[in-house]
């Protein structure tokens, strides 16, 4: 997937001088940095120019004016240009800065409110000098876009393997991608449902199951651990709101009391929080039908519903849910996981049993 960035160019052309500056000089160090240069002289069209110019500049990624001979038009493009947040670059003929006294009304010097910008000069040859400040300007401009480009390329690569795999592989690597996330960057504890029991021969019996939980802003996180779907029906979303009504199902419950003792001492409240991970998109209207009591910290994304609310050894619980849809590789997994969890923590939902903090 190759994408080239578009730089274009405003100068004056049908000058000697002017035409091999861009010639020798301009288009090669675009070129060489693997970006389009679009100059009107080079362009074919059969559109009005101005039209032209302007469907050319929005679509570019950084303009080049050159002020040689002081061409209104060449201002006129700048400014578009910097008007749309576009990047310009700004060079002149080194005879330019000075009035000449041929030059009687000073209309070729570089304009007044143009004298203090960081202007590119060059000579009548040109020079590699020339070219070097030019490329390092333009690699210093476009350093954010490059970058942007460059994640684009890596993500469709990695949409492009991910598509490939099974619907089976899929969800598996998204399960052990979850479990790395939670536990590496978001930072969540990993503990155990039961105390150990060092004569019992099971593994799991020994150790108990594992139990995921992270304290933030005095509430305790409890992420439920659903096995990412290649889809949320109506009947899936069901289920799983219906699940959260089973108090014994709750990771609280089956903690170990050394454990529970250890976190009742540091939260005043438990947000108990369900994660909808679906390959493909979540209807609006399938939530809309099954969550319609529940209330809409984010559209689409974050929801929360009061009536359900158990008092759990004194502690008022939230059950929150969070969708994550449209998956399209392990990594846009991974940043929406991120995302999604760092809003969580940012925000505490309006209900009238969370206590503030003190």
């Amino acid at each position: 997937m190759a994408i080239k960035m578009k730089c274009f160019v405003a100068m004056a052309f049908n000058f000697p001088d002017t035409d091999h500056i861009y010639e020798f000089h301009i288009a090669p160090v675009i070129e060489g940095l693997n970006m389009s240069p679009r100059h009107m002289q080079h362009l074919l069209h059969n559109s009005r120019i101005d039209q032209k110019i302007i469907a050319e500049i929005s679509k570019c990624d950084v303009l080049i004016a050159d002020l040689t001979y002081s061409r209104p038009s060449v201002y006129w493009e700048a400014g578009f240009a910097e008007g749309k947040g576009i990047p310009v670059i700004f060079t002149v003929r080194g005879d330019h800065f000075k009035d000449k006294e041929e030059d009687l009304y000073g209309n070729f010097k570089v304009h007044f409110e143009l004298q203090n910008a960081p202007i590119i000069p060059w000579n009548r040859k040109g020079s590699q000098r020339f070219q070097n400040d030019l490329r390092k300007r333009l690699n210093f401009v476009t350093r954010e876009k490059r970058a942007d480009i460059s994640s684009k390329i890596q993500s469709k690569k990695e949409s492009d393997i991910f598509s490939k795999m099974s619907i089976n592989k899929r969800l598996e690597n998204l399960e052990r991608e979850k479990y790395k996330t939670l536990l590496g960057p978001l930072n969540f504890m990993e503990e155990y449902s039961k105390k150990p029991e060092k004569k019992s021969p099971s593994r799991i019996a020994r150790r108990g199951r594992k139990f995921l939980y992270k304290i933030s802003n005095k509430k305790l996180i409890l992420p439920r651990a659903l096995y990412p779907m290649p889809s949320c029906t109506l009947d899936t979303l069901g289920r799983i709101t219906e699940g959260l009504r089973v108090k014994s199902d709750m990771p609280w419950h089956k903690l170990a009391p050394h454990i529970k003792k250890f976190i009742k001492r540091k939260i005043n409240a438990i947000r108990y929080v369900t994660v909808v991970s679906s390959l493909r998109k979540v209807r609006i209207s399938v939530i809309d039908k099954v969550l319609k009591n529940w209330k809409p910290i984010r559209k689409s994304e974050h929801y929360c519903i009061e009536d359900l609310v158990l008092s759990y050894e004194s502690f008022p619980v939230s059950h929150e849910i969070l969708f994550i849809d449209h998956i399209e590789s392990i990594s846009d997994y991974k940043i929406k996981l991120l995302n999604l969890y760092g809003d969580l923590e940012n925000s505490i939902p309006e209900v009238s049993f969370f206590p503030t903090q003190n």
